[in-house]
């Protein structure tokens, strides 16, 4: 068995997708099975444009437009397709197989378009996942990585006839308790020997940075937070969370590390007093499972799917309650190491092992 798995565009920098492509790789090939990945090129947008609205269509062109008639002259109608995100199901009209599968990770842009209360979205952009929505009505293999998202799913797409099956992700990363000596060595290099809440992500409006901010303003009001630092990992924060932070003369407390490799966010985790992980929603959460790999303790939104991927083996908050979330942050800490053990319990669920058959399973008994 042969299967395509097709890869986003280099340039939209989502690392959860290439994670979840590895993942993919990595399950199809354990099994004996043939892989080949197909990725759009930066073509037309090889050239350094000032303007983004410009760079921005000029994407769309690369990834939709040329690399959809690629497809069409690369796939042939017996061959098994994977789409990996539910961004590029606008590519099924260029894809003549009718063994097709989209992995659908999360809706949460396309239910703003009937629903802009957390977030206002333009008119260009409605119609941007208008047109996702479409198309993800044309296909009848699904693969959603939560039941979170398959609940949206069903929402908003009639699925009557459709086959529809969650398969969480699993912990494919290299995510361990690095020991102490090793991670000492790492961290200084960065110059990081106090102590530390974490949060790892980027800029997304759901990943709601700037609750996370107010509640380490909170936290370190109360009595004997004041060496306390709050890190945060993955991408360069905007110029708005800056000036916050600014504002709220965090300066000095909150610390931004960017462009790290695995081993340096393993060893973050490793050290770290907590991940704090209050995001409004997500398609998954995947920092979850890899902070309780490396025995950090999780706090995290009271919302889905952080609930299902956290089961009992996190606190959770209400980020909507930054003063309240603070003050169970403060609590909870002392007993941090129960929390720890039901996170190496919870992380069972997410081996390799068991997802790799979930996912052989899909493909041998529909293709």
């Amino acid at each position: 068995m042969k299967i395509f798995l097709i890869g986003n565009y280099p340039l939209l920098g989502t690392t959860s997708m290439y994670l979840y492509l590895d993942l993919l790789k990595k399950i199809i090939k354990s099994k004996g099975h043939k892989v080949e990945i197909l990725k759009p090129k930066v073509i037309l947008n090889k050239y350094d444009f000032k303007i983004n609205i410009i760079k921005k269509y000029l994407g769309y062109i690369d990834n939709y437009i040329i690399f959809g008639f690629r497809l069409f002259n690369k796939i042939k109608k017996n061959d098994i397709v994977h789409i990996c995100d539910q961004a590029n199901s606008i590519l099924f009209p260029f894809i003549k197989t009718k063994k097709l599968v989209f992995t659908c990770h999360d809706l949460v842009n396309v239910k703003l378009i009937n629903d802009n209360r957390l977030k206002k979205i333009s008119i260009t952009g409605s119609l941007y996942q208008k047109l996702i929505l479409f198309f993800i009505k044309k296909f009848n293999n699904i693969i959603c990585v939560s039941d979170s998202t398959r609940q949206d799913l069903i929402r908003l797409v009639d699925c009557k006839n459709k086959n529809i099956q969650v398969i969480h992700n699993a912990l494919n990363q290299n995510f361990y308790p690095m020991r102490l000596k090793k991670r000492k060595k790492i961290l200084n290099k960065n110059k990081i020997n106090f102590k530390f809440f974490l949060h790892v992500g980027g800029n997304n409006w759901y990943k709601n940075k700037k609750a996370l901010i107010y509640i380490f303003y909170e936290f370190i009001k109360l009595k004997k937070n004041k060496d306390y630092k709050l890190i945060l990992a993955g991408k360069k924060i905007t110029t708005q969370l800056d000036l916050l932070i600014k504002k709220l003369e965090l300066k000095d407390s909150i610390i931004n590390l960017v462009n790290l490799n695995n081993k340096n966010i393993c060893a973050l985790y490793s050290e770290a007093e907590a991940l704090i992980f209050p995001s409004l929603t997500e398609g998954f959460g995947w920092p979850i499972i890899e902070a309780q790999a490396c025995g950090c303790p999780v706090f995290t939104s009271k919302f889905k799917p952080m609930t299902e991927v956290g089961s009992s083996s996190v606190y959770y908050l209400n980020p909507y309650n930054t003063t309240e979330s603070a003050r169970i942050i403060n609590k909870k800490i002392k007993f941090k190491n129960k929390i720890i053990k039901k996170g190496f319990k919870n992380l069972k669920r997410f081996k390799l092992s068991t997802i790799s058959s979930q996912y052989l399973n899909f493909y041998t008994k529909n293709f």
